[in-house]
């Protein structure tokens, strides 16, 4: 009997696993790879891009608002309001967010976010956010999660690894090797389990030098 050889199983061109999904690379490394090609193909048609959307502008048509009686320029037609001001009173008018319809509405009481003052802590919390995303999308020029490295998803949201209850009114709390861009889906997974998620992170940031504590317990 003439034995057949046997096929040498394909590894993936990374690492050393047989689960190969794409271009004979496993699955996490593909993903990897895809999101850099990707990153440089966005770096070198962000000009063509940007002249396909002026251009794209300047052929819509003229409308005038139906609240203010403004004429916008507008791709879409957006229900022939002009912006969101226009939208909300539009809404208010027609009865479709008075009431209990209207997400602000608790218990019985309609309160009104914008008027409400924020504390310190909170104005600092948030601003911190605000200049990191807008740092991470100069760098980058687009968002992806820090944790999963993937750049489709409804949200992405800034979280602080090492939280404010954990070190309240720290100096580095608001560093920026404190702070991760995120996705929905991981932002819940590092709110459910946060200890076990963020070991990584803090030693790849040093981050107990920087609180003179131990995190990863």
């Amino acid at each position: 009997m003439i034995k057949k050889p046997v096929k040498k199983r394909k590894t993936c061109k990374d690492c050393e696993s047989t689960d190969i999904f794409k271009e004979s690379r496993c699955y996490e490394h593909f993903r990897i790879m895809a999101n850099e090609r990707l990153k440089k193909y966005r770096k070198n048609n962000f000009e063509r891009f940007k002249k396909y959307d002026i251009n794209k502008a300047k052929k819509a048509p003229i409308r005038k608002c139906v609240e203010c009686g403004k004429l916008y320029q507008r791709v879409k037609e957006g229900k022939g309001l002009c912006s969101h001001k226009c939208h909300g009173k539009n809404w208010k008018e027609n009865g479709t967010r008075k009431g209990e319809k209207n997400p602000g509405y608790r218990n019985g009481f309609y309160t009104n976010r914008s008027k409400t003052k924020m504390s310190e802590t909170a104005m600092k919390h948030y601003n911190a956010c605000r200049k990191y995303r807008t740092e991470f999308l100069e760098k980058n020029d687009y968002y992806y999660c820090e944790h999963c490295k993937t750049n489709h998803s409804l949200r992405f949201e800034t979280h602080h690894i090492v939280y404010a209850s954990e070190a309240p009114k720290h100096k580095e709390l608001h560093n920026f090797r404190n702070m991760i861009l995120l996705c929905i889906e991981c932002h819940n997974k590092f709110h459910g389990n946060k200890r076990k998620i963020r070991k990584y992170l803090v030693i790849e940031r040093d981050l107990e030098t920087l609180f003179n504590r131990n995190l990863t317990l």
